[in-house]
């Protein structure tokens, strides 16, 4: 799966070879996939969001990726999807990822500062049926959205150092809370559901 590190690994040496072999603008690289290439996607934007523009997860769910089963790479940190914008696409109707079930994590997505572009599909299933409807705002999305190679202000979270521990100009190379610290950042990993709120991860 997307998540495990031989693909982390296979991901990141595939975009690597393409860049040099073709003139590709590194501020137009995108990432989308659908179903389990979405929750690729979530993953990316949890773990290697600086080569990308934006994220496009279609018919996924970040969820998945707090399942044990799925035996995603490292901790996820919802926080970190702050970095970039994202176009949502979930069906109405979809037995695996109806918008019911993931709108909440848009919510949280949201409340944390990331921009979202949520187009939900009411009558959509686990399928692409909707795409005619969602083509133009896709390309009106990924065109608006070039990335901003040198951003003002990141946002980051790892538990090592040996990978997943940068995004953009900013490395986490020591772990560890120091007497000048400011207070612990709010917890943004929360999620509404019926009877109160859920951690995500």
């Amino acid at each position: 799966e997307w998540w495990h590190l031989n693909q982390f690994e296979h991901m990141v040496a595939l975009l690597d070879r393409v860049k040099r072999t073709y003139n590709v603008d590194e501020n137009r690289v995108y990432l989308t996939g659908i179903s389990d290439g979405a929750t690729g996607v979530y993953f990316y934007a949890m773990k290697l969001p600086t080569p990308f523009s934006a994220f496009l997860p279609l018919n996924g769910n970040m969820r998945v990726l707090a399942t044990p089963g799925t035996r995603a790479n490292g901790q996820m940190y919802a926080g970190n999807m702050v970095n970039k914008p994202f176009f949502i696409v979930n069906g109405g109707r979809d037995p695996l990822y109806p918008v019911s079930a993931v709108a909440p994590h848009v919510d949280m997505l949201q409340a944390a500062g990331t921009e979202v572009m949520f187009r939900p599909q009411a009558e959509a299933g686990h399928d692409t049926s909707w795409w005619p409807a969602e083509r133009e705002a896709f390309a009106q999305f990924v065109t608006a959205h070039p990335r901003q190679p040198h951003p003002s202000r990141v946002s980051w979270e790892s538990e090592r150092t040996d990978r997943f521990n940068r995004v953009h100009w900013l490395v986490i190379d020591q772990l560890g809370r120091r007497v000048t610290d400011a207070a612990t950042l709010e917890d943004v990993n929360r999620f509404g559901v019926r009877g109160g709120d859920q951690r995500m991860f």
